[in-house]
């Protein structure tokens, strides 16, 4: 479940949108909660409810399927899936909530514009104090389409409003980070991120690749923390 949340809180903080629509990103990640650094590509595939995340350094795959409130988790190699409820990853972030009652948010625009690969953006520097404390550098761009976002917008909403609160909510910049760097401190380790958007594009995808192989082994994620292999 620890990377499902933290997949989870990654997608709301930087892809804000979607639909028949491929985006690609550069990551790098510090190591946190017995998870590896990262540095590696991130290609995230949407099609209506449905959403693909493959990372470059790895064969397993993510899915989300919105349509039933499902995540899985995918092993090619092992030919297996393991599924968890989207209900379970905000029973997650409602532990975090309470634990960060009465963090503040706050976000400035240094009002500094610059372009990365082709995305014009404005610099935003966003703060979050509490039990998971937050510094996040981000440049914003507003030249994508966001339309096709609304299916997922509740979703990822919730994922960021379970730390931030809707008053926090209502100070984020709208738009998405075509750069981010971001610092997280949470159960006593800081885990830094950063991610720089390489491309969008907006072409069909074939429903296949956003639905489980009949012939993969299906199985229900336990309730508590499942090791990762």
């Amino acid at each position: 479940m620890k990377k499902f949340f933290l997949i989870a809180v990654v997608l709301a903080f930087s892809s804000f949108c979607f639909a028949d629509t491929t985006i690609m990103q550069k990551i790098e990640g510090s190591a946190i909660m017995g998870q590896p650094a990262m540095n590696t590509t991130q290609t995230i595939k949407i099609k209506g409810t449905k959403a693909r995340i493959d990372l470059g350094n790895m064969h397993k795959y993510q899915i989300l399927d919105l349509s039933t409130k499902k995540m899985f988790l995918v092993d090619p190699d092992k030919k297996e899936a393991m599924s968890m409820s989207v209900d379970m990853l905000n029973a997650a972030g409602a532990m975090f909530k309470s634990a960060n009652q009465g963090s503040e948010v706050n976000v400035q625009n240094t009002g500094n514009t610059r372009t990365v690969n082709g995305f014009k953006c404005t610099d935003y520097v966003i703060t979050l104090t509490g039990a998971m404390a937050m510094t996040s550098k981000q440049c914003v761009t507003k030249d994508i389409d966001y339309k096709d976002f609304e299916a997922f917008r509740p979703y990822a909403e919730g994922m960021i409003r379970t730390f931030m609160g809707d008053k926090g909510m209502a100070k984020l910049p709208q738009g998405m980070a075509a750069s981010a760097e971001t610092t997280i401190s949470l159960m006593g380790q800081n885990h830094t991120s950063k991610t720089e958007l390489q491309s969008v594009t907006k072409e069909e995808i074939p429903a296949a690749i956003f639905e489980v192989p009949k012939d993969f082994k299906l199985m229900e994620a336990p309730t508590g923390m499942p090791k990762q292999q």
